[in-house]
């Protein structure tokens, strides 16, 4: 694992700490989402956040990065805006997600050589 997978796994763990206890108490009728694999939000914290909902829980994960993003990005049947940032550089990424959510459209992270299926 480099340093940024590292450093993201770290930030993930740090964001869930303080989140926990809101998603905790206002989860108990809703849909769960996990982002990420495993390896970045552990199953046993996967099973606890399906132990404070009477919804689903649902992993969106892929190989890499890439391919996590391609998941998510399943979510919509179809979208008229679609927001790209390289998958190299991390700040792209973080820059691009809140307008993207607020736009109500799909991310999809891009390689130097390939862009996403």
């Amino acid at each position: 694992m480099g340093w940024i997978e590292r450093g993201m796994a770290l930030v993930g763990a740090l964001v869930l700490s303080l989140l926990l206890p809101a998603v905790q108490a206002s989860a108990a009728e809703d849909e769960i989402v996990i982002v990420g694999g495993s390896g970045v939000v552990s199953d046993g914290l996967a099973d606890h956040l399906g132990s404070c909902t009477n919804g689903a829980v649902e992993r969106l994960a892929g190989a890499d990065r890439y391919a996590t993003a391609s998941a998510i990005a399943t979510r919509w049947s179809s979208a008229d805006t679609v927001f790209l940032a390289t998958g190299l550089d991390i700040p792209d990424a973080i820059a691009a997600g809140p307008v993207a959510g607020l736009a109500g459209a799909p991310l999809l992270l891009t390689h130097p050589r390939a862009a996403p299926a």
